[in-house]
C-alpha cells in the first residue's frame, strides 16, 4: 500500500537541497503542504515558524493546519523511542562557585529568559516552558506530552554506529529500487533482511 502510494505520487517525497541562490520565501511557496497541494506533512517543530512566516505573506492562501504527534511502535501514542535535546546546561562539580552557577541555570530555564531567547537563539527551538509560545491555539502537546517507551529494548546499544549507517544506505538503495519498478515489494524486503544479517553476524566477528 505505501509502495503503491510513493509509485502513485500520492506520498511526496521531497529530495536534494534547495538550490543556490534561492530564498526563505521562494522555498516556502514551493512546499506542498503551504501551497494546498498536500493534506499532510511530516515534520518537526522548525515548520511552526515556516506556517508562521506563510501566514503572514497571504493569510487567505495558507492552509488551516494543526499538530499531532507521530505514531509509537508500541500502539500507545503518547510513548516516544528516542528523544532529541537541543540545548544542555549544566554544572561542573568541580566548580567552585556552584551556588552562583545554579542560579545562572535557573535564570535560563525562567520564564523571564525564555521570552527574550525566543526572540532571538530560540526562535526554531521549543522551549520547557510550552505557555510562553505564540502558538497556543494549536495542539502542541504533541511535541510536550509523549514519554520514552518504557518497553524500549537496549539490546540495541550493544550494536555499532556503523552497522546502522550500513544498514541504512543499503535499506534505501533497495527501497529507491523499488519505487522506480526494480524490483518486486517481496524482492525488496527479503534483499533487506538478508542484508541485515549479514551486517549483524558481522558485528558478532568483530
Amino acid at each position: 500500500m505505501v509502495l503503491n502510494a510513493y509509485q502513485s505520487d500520492s506520498i511526496y517525497a521531497e529530495g536534494g537541497g534547495a538550490k543556490p541562490g534561492i530564498t526563505y520565501r521562494e522555498i516556502l511557496l514551493q512546499h506542498p503542504f503551504i501551497t494546498n497541494q498536500a493534506a499532510m506533512s511530516v515534520e518537526g517543530h522548525h515548520f511552526l515558524k515556516d506556517l508562521k512566516f506563510a501566514e503572514e505573506l497571504n493569510p487567505e492562501a495558507t492552509p488551516k493546519w494543526d499538530v499531532i504527534a507521530f505514531p509509537s511502535n508500541d500502539g500507545q501514542l503518547g510513548s516516544e523511542d528516542s528523544i532529541w535535546i537541543q540545548y544542555v546546561v549544566s554544572i561542573n562539580a568541580k566548580s567552585t562557585n556552584i551556588n552562583t552557577a545554579w542560579e545562572v541555570v535557573k535564570y535560563i530555564n525562567s520564564e523571564e529568559f525564555t521570552r527574550a531567547a525566543l526572540k532571538s537563539t530560540l526562535q526554531d527551538s521549543l522551549p520547557t516552558r510550552k505557555e510562553v509560545l505564540s502558538n497556543a491555539a494549536y495542539n502542541l502537546d504533541a511535541f510536550y506530552r509523549p514519554s520514552m517507551n518504557p518497553y524500549l529494548s537496549t539490546t540495541n546499544r550493544k550494536i555499532s554506529q556503523s552497522f546502522y549507517d550500513s544498514f541504512q544506505s543499503f535499506s534505501e538503495m533497495k527501497v529507491n529500487e523499488a519505487l522506480r519498478g526494480g524490483i518486486s515489494l517481496d524482492e525488496m524486503l527479503t534483499s533487506i533482511e538478508q542484508k541485515g544479517q549479514e551486517l549483524l553476524l558481522q558485528e558478532k566477528t568483530d
